[in-house]
């Protein structure tokens, strides 16, 4: 405290002190009392000043529990930041192991090239007169309509030396691609390898036309 604070402590504990002496002259209940008014000020000073430090000492240690807990949080916020981090960089690692080395261009090709339709031989269609061998499946009478234009439409094809108009090539596609999904409608109906033997034929059927 500056000069000018203990000096109007020092008046207040003084005037306290008159006052206490002039109203109880015995002291308070007959016990223990100032014997003067200069010593009644030097109590009423002490008690001032402890109260004020004991006040200092509580904003103390208030203010250092505050840091305390202060630092403590940003503590938790950074190894939560660093955990997080840390987890993502275990999960992208992770993944990048198990779906393997990336796949170079040749492997790109090599798989676009699988999945191209394989070629029909000529026994399957005939390229001189269009004759088609159905594979078993698609001789059911449930797709004899579509398959009968089929065989016209490759007949006039063969005809043309392998040329088709236009119109032709999308009848041909519109009508492998509705007879594949016939055949998926269907599926229940007949022997799993007997399916995909006539799915995979549909698909080299049609890209005879679109090649």
């Amino acid at each position: 405290m500056n000069r000018l604070s203990c000096l109007a402590l020092v008046a207040v504990a003084f005037a306290a002190s008159r006052t206490a002496v002039a109203q109880y002259p015995y002291g308070y209940g007959g016990g223990y009392h100032a014997s003067t008014a200069a010593e009644g000020a030097a109590r009423g000073m002490a008690d001032v000043v402890r109260s004020a430090g004991a006040a200092n000492l509580m904003n103390s240690a208030a203010a250092q529990n505050y840091q305390q807990a202060y630092s403590s949080y940003l503590d938790n916020r950074l190894q939560a930041t660093d955990t997080y981090f840390q987890m993502r960089q275990a999960n992208t690692q992770y993944r990048a192991a198990a779906a393997g080395p990336r796949p170079t261009q040749e492997d790109l090709v090599r798989y676009s090239e699988s999945r191209v339709p394989k070629s029909l031989s000529s026994s399957q269609a005939d390229p001189l007169t269009g004759q088609i061998a159905w594979p078993i499946v698609l001789t059911d009478k449930a797709f004899s309509d579509k398959t009968a234009a089929l065989e016209k439409l490759f007949a006039d094809r063969a005809a043309h030396h392998g040329q088709v108009t236009l119109d032709e090539m999308q009848d041909i596609l519109s009508l492998t691609g509705s007879l594949d999904e016939e055949l998926k409608a269907r599926i229940k109906d007949y022997p799993p390898q007997q399916y995909v033997k006539a799915k995979s034929f549909l698909s080299s059927l049609a890209y005879e036309v679109n090649n």
